[in-house]
């Protein structure tokens, strides 16, 4: 049975561990700021005994220093409001002369106020961050005017594969990035960024897919567009960071001189406000007692504010962004706030041990999610042909099967491949599938899709095609397959490597057909039988052999072949 005295007690022995001698709990800091306000209290009422003739005369002398205390108040007060207004047009001005000068006027006015002793410390803090505000202003002037450097090199080489190549690009939106480019540097738009990827990606593409059969001149071109390009993205990558750090720090700086003008304002205005308390107390006796019974309660809410903002609101704030941090960034502190109060002490004592296990668990989470994603990506490709393998495809059909996407589908076998492995070895096939699978490859677009199917046999899904146009595709490949001249002793006449391909379309938007994917592949294997049969080295359209092999009894119900296929 659980023992549950025992439990308590070892829960106080691990409490009372966790709470160092020196820290207190919340009732104890609670107490300290009451007791202060019953100790001035008593006080002030003894003080209301003393002569009121000596309260009257201090009243006059007080009078006399309250209104140029007041006016001096005010006049610092404009000045951080100016100070404040200067720095932030170091940042905002579009001129650098402009901002330069808002620079030399923010260290005039900060020189001009040394004299006041008690922000001093402050004004240097200030004025090294201005320090530091022109330099990054002024590193990303010139990141800026090397990124219209970047960019005119970049357009120029457009313009010369456009002319050269006629590589297809939309020259008014060209020009008009080009006409308004230090627009969207000043404004550090990432619509710029997009208009340059979105316009280039043409020419990208077509300096990577023709590397290989470009002439010397057009390939330096390509290597020249390539590291502008490259050049201008990086450098508006850093004009993106020194403009960040320029705004971190103009806030900082912004934050600082109000926090400033606002501890010093309110440090004058009270003592202006006790020298007025001191005038209202000459009034009237009873008034005096008023007064003081005002401030005694605006000292109490003061202190406890005081004692609750500084033992237990700043300590929770702190662990809040901690938390803040930890849960955004993962970052962990190296040391905590070390409250006074035993409640948040314990709270901060816990803190380590949970970002410990919680980031260790999120590691391992995401390390097991991108090994089972390398996993899929390795189960769903060919290892001899470096294409996708018939998981792949399966995968393909089951995403497929419920769209209203149109396909045509092309079977491929390699002709004779059987003789091949027998007189020249299985090494000598293998080489042979895979450059038949390189071929299909280079040979169709991006939008289709290269299967293999298995052993010699390949799997070609176009996309919206009429059916003339997919026996083209599949004579084109035929014939890439064929100018390889890969040698085959027993492939004919030719003595080559040839392909047979069957072709199945699918039926249009708009027309009836309820077949399914797996149907047009069986289709497709149909058509390509009949290619087989026919001679091999060729292409046939199953809709043209469907009617014959239904007459003569070739294929079953399922639309699959039921001869033995051919080699």
């Amino acid at each position: 049975m659980f023992n549950f005295s025992t439990n308590k007690k070892a829960g106080e022995k691990e409490k009372k561990e966790l709470s160092p001698k020196n820290t207190h709990s919340v009732r104890f800091y609670m107490m300290v700021s009451v007791l202060p306000i019953i100790v001035i209290f008593v006080c002030a009422c003894f003080y209301l005994r003393q002569d009121l003739s000596r309260i009257s005369r201090d009243t006059d002398i007080i009078v006399e220093q309250v209104i140029p205390s007041l006016e001096s108040t005010q006049n610092t007060v404009r000045f951080f409001s100016e100070l404040g207004y200067v720095v932030d047009n170091i940042v905002n001005n579009a001129d650098a002369k402009g901002s330069r000068n808002s620079y030399l006027r923010a260290r005039e006015l900060i020189e001009q106020h040394y004299y006041l002793m008690q922000v001093k410390n402050d004004l240097e803090l200030i004025k090294r961050n201005t320090d530091w505000m022109i330099i990054i202003r002024n590193n990303l002037d010139l990141t800026r005017s090397q990124m219209f450097g970047y960019w005119q090199a970049t357009y120029i080489h457009l313009v010369d594969m456009h002319f050269r190549h006629n590589v297809p690009f939309d020259i008014s939106q060209i020009s008009f990035l080009n006409h308004d480019i230090m627009h969207y540097f000043h404004e550090g738009d990432q619509r710029f960024l997009n208009h340059i990827k979105k316009n280039t990606a043409p020419f990208v593409d077509f300096c990577v897919l023709n590397q290989d059969s470009l002439d010397e001149d057009s390939r330096k071109n390509c290597h020249d567009f390539l590291f502008s390009k490259q050049q201008l993205e990086d450098s508006y990558a850093k004009a993106g960071r020194l403009d960040r750090d320029l705004k971190s720090l103009r806030e900082a700086t912004i934050r600082q001189i109000r926090d400033t003008s606002s501890i010093f304002a309110n440090t004058e205005f009270d003592i202006i406000s006790q020298d007025l308390s001191d005038v209202k107390q000459t009034a009237h006796f009873y008034q005096l007692i008023i007064t003081i019974l005002m401030v005694m309660t605006i000292a109490l809410f003061l202190i406890q504010n005081a004692v609750v903002q500084f033992y237990i609101v700043k300590p929770l704030t702190y662990l809040t962004g901690v938390i803040h941090a930890f849960v955004v960034h993962r970052i962990v502190p190296e040391r905590f706030y070390s409250s006074k109060v035993r409640e948040i002490r314990e709270i901060e004592s816990l803190l380590p041990s949970v970002f410990t296990e919680v980031k260790r668990a999120t590691d391992l989470n995401l390390e097991l999610l991108k090994t089972n994603q390398n996993l899929k990506d390795i189960s769903l490709i060919d290892d001899l042909t470096k294409i996708r393998n018939r998981r792949a495809l399966n995968e393909f059909i089951a995403e497929n099967t419920n769209t209203r996407a149109s396909y045509a589908v092309l079977m491929l076998d390699i002709d004779h491949f059987k003789i091949l492995n027998d007189t020249q070895g299985h090494l000598k096939g293998d080489e042979v599938l895979a450059k038949v699978a390189n071929c299909l490859v280079a040979h169709t677009s991006r939008n289709d899709h290269v299967f293999r199917y298995g052993g010699e046999e390949f799997c070609v899904i176009l996309g919206a095609i009429s059916a003339l146009d997919a026996v083209k595709v599949g004579d084109r490949l035929r014939e890439a397959v064929a100018e390889l001249k890969i040698p085959n002793e027993g492939a004919g006449a030719n003595k080559v490597v040839t392909v047979s391909v069957g072709v199945s379309r699918e039926k249009l938007p708009g027309e009836d057909d309820k077949r399914t994917m797996t149907s047009f592949i069986a289709q497709a294997d149909v058509a390509l039988y009949r290619a087989k049969s026919e001679g091999r080295n060729r292409t046939c359209l199953y809709e043209k052999v469907a009617a014959l092999d239904e007459t003569f009894g070739l294929v079953d119900p399922k639309g699959r072949n039921k001869r033995k296929p051919l080699t």
